[in-house]
């Protein structure tokens, strides 16, 4: 009775205040209800509170058509530019000029931007990039997250721990027992030492490249001098103390870097720069906190990227000096510049314990598995354009209606200076998408490559170095999605060339395979059978980039103990050891392509008369499609893999069963016929089948998906030749090659698939192979410039015509990987380091 009698004592107290207070309570209520009501009216009738519009234009830098897009508004005069003619501008006074920055700039807090691309081609984009005044440098942006959430994914503990079970990825037994080779550490490093002091003489070392013929400057990348950062782990592993410490005394008198770029491109953000920086940091025992320091300041910059709605995938381009931020993903990007940066955010978190970036990291291959079923044309594998923005800009006609009855959500945005709704979409999608406002409703195809053009991001290499970063714990399955992955590539993007019988001996015969992208369709849609038809066109182009896919294997044949992966590898291995052999040089050319050969037991059959007598009479570019059924890597591969020992691996219990299915003659997969949803639009369930992995778009409705496959025919649809001569006209290459880029840049890729194998397997004939290609490299490299010093790329290997170009990956990763598979195999483990996509060093951590 005691708080009963409290109570009534206090309501008789605050009886006579009551009204007063209730009034008080609605008032001060309506008075913040009116100020939204006000401001919500504000972005819904398209108005602007306290804004004048008596100006034609901003005040920005010369717009010169002629200049590089990223720089149009570097440094200059400044000039006052109208974005539109006043004629264009006469609307009615109700009508919001999104052509007019202060509106713009408003306005995009309400509604964000998306855009085909940044590369400033029309007067939207730049007017949507201009820098702002009040933001000069990475150093000054610190703009807060809109949309990142931190707490999807979180740095645990548990990830430093490793099981019992845990595979060593570095073999424990080396042929030559796997002592340093000094002769040739020697001559690497004098190799790396004068390029260096060439680039540094004509440079300010802060410009991203040099041309080392004309002494020319280029700076394609961010602006940050990506050869000295980028170089900051081959000093230390050379021992350059005086390159050490004048970089160390560069950047702690700087306190930050700074470009002057607009364009910041996040890629190289993150695996070229705070990759480079983090190396730095943890190579010199932790003592450089400077490298940490700038690389948290640019990371917090680069993570503004990945703020955009819905999806959170990243801007591949970031205005970072523009205010108006409130952007969704390009709508044409890259799916390399979408899922590379996964093991750089990881490792970010590993080091601050800041959950931002593993949070960033994993959302982003959580989009990638809900994106791998029933999205594009192929599962599992994403074509390389693909649209990230979960913004959907659907076609304005009663096509629109259909989709709009699926009932999807709608959003308000702004699209090339007009509000527009667009269709959210939780996952990637095609760039070519039938529903798009921009489609022309011709046959969508879709490119699917497994490495960008600069070979610094293969992403399911990252994928696999991620799991191996957290030492297989995790909240996401990367095994099972690499596993998937394989089944797919394992059915359409291997081939062998037809070639001459006496071209190869029979060991060289007999075990080397090439990869090859491929290109997909979907040719047509039976609705009575609920049946599409995929159409699969290999381009049998093979690329000097390709030639890392086969460490990749092998590596993941380690970590997953599967011997399928092993064989795999060493015969993509063995393939890249033969190509200068095919194409009569000593070294790997930039591309090409051959025949391929469809009796895989009778591949050195090529027949001069016949490809001639094909030729004329057009059967030879007829497209086949033919239905497939079986995988090309099979239990005679494996078997044969076995025998002459190259696997290296322990195999599970898993793996055994497979190898008994293949010796009963099952396929690894059966993708011929393949169930899969129909419209990709739809509304959400989990039903997607005994392969997926929990994706949940797709819809009631189920096609089967038919698979067809057929070669490309691109590299030699008109290209002339000769019937006397039967050769190709203008050609130096030989007839059984369709096209060749002889082109050598000097590329890192075939020497870190040997770094990876002789690591890995032991062998010691990957040494041998490194020093035959080492040498091969610099005899032409000498002998095309006159045995100057100078070293550049080669324009034609035929001709031998030199190439004004010494590309930055010389120094980061061409060079590094000569000089680590000739150290001692104790420098950097690969049980206890790990190497990103550009050969930045991370250091793993782990507890027993």
């Amino acid at each position: 009775m005691k708080w009963y009698n409290v109570i009534i004592g206090l309501i008789k107290r605050i009886k006579s205040d009551l009204p007063l207070l209730i009034t008080g309570s609605l008032l001060f209520y309506y008075l913040f209800k009116n100020e939204l009501d006000m401001l919500n009216s504000y972005a819904e009738n398209e108005l602007m509170p306290h804004i004048t519009n008596d100006t034609d234009g901003i005040l920005i830098d010369n717009l010169d058509e002629s200049r590089d897009p990223d720089n149009l508004f570097s440094s200059g005069d400044k000039v006052v530019e109208s974005f539109k003619n006043k004629e264009d501008k006469i609307k009615d006074s109700s009508t919001v000029d999104l052509y007019d920055y202060n509106i713009l700039l408003e306005k995009n807090r309400f509604f964000p931007i998306i855009q085909d691309s940044v590369d400033g081609k029309d007067m939207f984009t730049r007017l949507s990039i201009t820098p702002s005044d009040t933001i000069k440098n990475v150093k000054s942006l610190s703009r807060k997250l809109k949309y990142l959430l931190v707490d999807k994914f979180t740095w645990q503990a548990s990830y430093d721990h490793i099981d019992e079970s845990y595979p060593h990825i570095q073999t424990k037994k080396f042929m030559d027992n796997g002592f340093a080779v000094d002769a040739q550490l020697s001559k690497i490093k004098t190799l790396f030492q004068e390029t260096f002091e060439l680039y540094s003489a004509t440079t300010s070392n802060s410009i991203d490249e040099l041309k080392p013929i004309s002494r020319k400057r280029i700076d394609n990348g961010n602006g940050f001098g990506r050869t000295l950062i980028g170089s900051i782990d081959m000093f230390y592993l050379l021992d350059m103390d005086k390159e050490i410490s004048d970089l160390i005394d560069k950047l702690t008198l700087e306190d930050t870097l700074v470009t002057s770029k607009n364009l910041l491109n996040t890629n190289e953000n993150f695996i070229t720069i705070i990759s480079s920086l983090i190396s730095g940091y943890e190579l010199s025992e932790e003592r450089e906190k400077i490298f940490l320091k700038i690389a948290k300041q640019l990371s917090k910059v680069a993570i503004k990227a990945y703020d955009t709605p819905i999806n959170g995938l990243p801007l591949s381009e970031l205005p970072f000096k523009s205010m108006i931020q409130n952007r969704f993903a390009l709508r044409k990007s890259s799916i390399f510049e979408i899922a590379g940066n996964i093991l750089e955010l990881i490792k970010m978190s590993s080091l601050t314990k800041e959950n931002v970036y593993i949070s960033t990291g994993l959302n982003v291959f959580r989009k990638m598995v809900e994106s791998s079923r029933n999205v594009f044309n192929v599962d599992y594998l994403f074509p390389t354009i693909i649209d990230p923005s979960g913004c959907q800009i659907l076609k304005n006609d009663k096509h629109e209606e259909r989709v709009i009855s699926k009932k999807g959500t709608f959003l308000k945005t702004i699209y090339n200076g007009e509000y527009i709704n667009c269709m959210q979409r939780d996952t990637f999608f095609s760039a070519n998408d039938y529903d798009n406002v921009d489609s022309t409703g011709e046959q969508d195809i879709e490119f699917i490559d497994l490495i960008n053009e600069d070979g610094n991001v293969n992403y399911l290499f990252s994928l696999l170095k991620s799991y191996h970063l957290l030492n297989g714990n995790g909240e996401l399955d990367f095994k099972d999605y690499f596993e998937k992955s394989f089944e797919i590539m394992n059915k359409y993007m291997f081939y062998k060339p037809n070639l001459p019988s006496d071209i190869l001996n029979k060991e060289e015969q007999a075990n080397f395979v090439f990869f090859t992208p491929i290109s997909a369709s979907k040719r047509q849609v039976n609705d009575l059978e609920a049946e599409d038809e995929i159409l699969i066109k290999q381009s049998l182009r093979v690329k000097s980039q390709h030639c890392q896919l086969g460490g990749m294997f092998l590596f993941a044949s380690k970590l997953f103990k599967n011997a399928t992966y092993s064989a795999l590898g060493e015969q993509l291995i063995n393939g890249c050891i033969i190509l200068p052999k095919l194409t009569n040089l000593n070294v790997i050319p930039e591309s090409a392509s051959f025949d391929k050969c469809n009796e895989n037991g009778n591949c050195f059959s090529f027949d001069t008369d016949k490809k001639v007598e094909s030729l004329l009479d057009g059967s030879f570019l007829d497209d086949k499609f033919e239905l497939e059924s079986t995988s090309y890597f099979t239990a005679e591969d494996i078997l044969q893999a076995n025998k002459i020992g190259l696997n290296n691996v322990e195999v599970s219990t898993h793996e055994i069963a497979l190898q008994e299915r293949l010796k009963e003659g099952i396929p690894l997969i059966k993708a011929d016929r393949k169930r899969s949803t129909g419209n990709p639009i739809a509304s959400n369930r989990n039903d997607a089948g005994d392969n997926s992995i929990n994706s949940p778009e797709g819809n009631n409705l189920e096609n089967k998906k038919v698979y067809k496959l057929t070669t490309s025919k691109a590299d030699i649809m008109g290209k002339p030749f000769s019937v006397d001569k039967k050769k190709w006209t203008n050609s130096d290459h030989p007839f059984y090659i369709n096209s060749i880029d002889s082109k050598f840049r000097m590329r890192p890729e075939f020497i870190e698939s040997l770094f990876y194998a002789y690591r890995i397997t032991g062998d010691d004939k990957y040494r041998r192979i490194a020093a035959e290609t080492l040498e091969a490299m610099i005899g032409y490299i000498r002998h095309v410039h006159k045995k100057h010093v100078e070293i550049s790329a080669i324009e034609d290997l035929y001709t031998l015509k030199a190439r004004d170009e010494l590309p930055y990956f010389w120094f980061t990763r061409t060079l590094k990987y000569y000089y680590l598979i000739f150290s001692d195999v104790s420098t950097y483990s690969l049980d206890d380091y790990i190497f990103n996509g550009d050969g930045h060093i991370f250091k793993k951590t782990f507890l027993v």
